[in-house]
Parts: structure tokens; C-alpha cells; sequence
């Protein structure tokens, strides 16, 4: 079997304003994120 099959891709639903929800799908995505929306919610995780 692959290693490649067992890599999980997190990934991040952000509430940008009232509005707006993106889905992030790296850490770096979200601090690009968190310095143009400061109030951005990070909602929880859904199965």
C-alpha cells in the first residue's frame, strides 16, 4: 500500500464576515487570510 493513501488534507472552513465562508487547505492560506479579515472565525470541523 501507499503512503500517499494515508495522507489526511486538513482543511479549514473560515467565516470571513456575515456573508462569507471560505475552505482553506493550508496554514499558510489562513494567516494570508487572518491579516486582510482580523475577526475571521474558524468554524469547527465537519465529518
Amino acid at each position: 500500500m501507499s503512503d500517499n493513501n494515508n495522507i489526511i488534507n486538513k482543511k479549514f472552513k473560515v467565516k470571513l464576515d456575515s456573508r462569507t465562508i471560505i475552505t482553506l487547505s493550508n496554514e499558510a492560506s489562513l494567516a494570508f487570510w487572518k491579516t486582510k479579515y482580523p475577526n475571521l472565525k474558524i468554524l469547527p470541523a465537519t465529518s
